[in-house]
């Protein structure tokens, strides 16, 4: 838990912040926005500041370093490094999402370029998928639900011999699944990594967090995910086992133009495993 925490033209929106009087509780904020209404608005600030971002940083990094950090920073390395090694949670019948995230990142291309969707697959590809020098697009917390699919297809676009995922959940990706026409027509090599847990993720797990059920998230009925990559006539395939991730992964990878790889993920599955 940091001791002080700097927001920085930030909302601090419910999703971000979750308990928020838990979190007054431990730590001072200063809140830094030219909008004043969000200052305040989810979660109690120590240090409000009204005004541009970039002034006010400036004149901050005109101050000099109060405090050594060197050893802040090798101990938040060394948490690191133990997150890594941590070993995932094992569902039956179900993907670990940190194994997929760290299968996926194996065979990915040193610049290879990941575009990824909002909820828990976002979270997920944030802190488990190893990126050397590509680039990770993503919408951050604006909450674009669907944003990975076009977001692929301007990324190919721009950079054709680039290697080009999309890393999205069953939720997001029906937001946009037109997009399969697209790829389809203009050949576009882009890979689709899809988190089927059967419910908006994210929510849910706020939700199961905070409340009690029952709640109005569930995507159990969700279409043949198959056969709508088949009328489009990409091809496609699901996963439903670790021990099967890396040969899905690499049948994926050998495929020419669009695919869609679905994986089975269990809905309790948490940002946290």
């Amino acid at each position: 838990m940091a001791d002080l925490l700097i927001i920085t033209g930030a909302r601090a929106a419910d999703r971000a912040v979750i308990a928020p009087k838990e979190l007054a509780k431990r730590t001072k904020t200063v809140h830094i926005d030219v909008d004043p209404a969000e200052i305040g608005k989810n979660m109690s600030t120590t240090v409000p500041v009204v005004g541009d971002v970039k002034v006010i940083l400036s004149q901050l990094l005109a101050h000099k370093p109060v405090a050594d950090t060197a050893d802040w920073l090798e101990d938040l390395r060394a948490r690191r490094k133990r997150e890594r090694r941590d070993e995932p949670v094992h569902r039956e019948g179900a993907v670990s999402p940190v194994t997929l995230m760290r299968s996926l990142g194996g065979k990915l291309d040193d610049d290879a370029c990941v575009c990824v969707d909002v909820g828990q697959n976002q979270i997920w590809a944030a802190k488990h998928l190893p990126l050397q020098h590509g680039r990770f697009l993503t919408s951050g917390g604006l909450g674009t639900m669907g944003y990975s699919l076009p977001a692929a297809l301007g990324a190919k676009t721009a950079a054709p011999g680039r290697q080009t995922v999309v890393v999205c959940g069953d939720g997001s990706f029906q937001m946009s699944m037109n997009e399969l026409a697209t790829m389809k027509n203009i050949g576009a090599d882009v890979k689709i990594v899809m988190i089927r847990n059967g419910v908006l993720g994210l929510v849910n797990e706020i939700q199961n967090k905070l409340y009690s059920g029952p709640f109005g998230v569930d995507l159990e009925h969700s279409p043949d995910f198959e056969k709508i990559a088949a009328a489009y006539g990409i091809g496609s395939s699901t996963v439903a086992d670790d021990k099967e991730l890396d040969g899905a992964l690499s049948r994926m990878f050998s495929e020419k133009g669009p695919y869609l790889l679905v994986c089975r993920v269990a809905p309790e599955a948490t940002t946290g495993d």
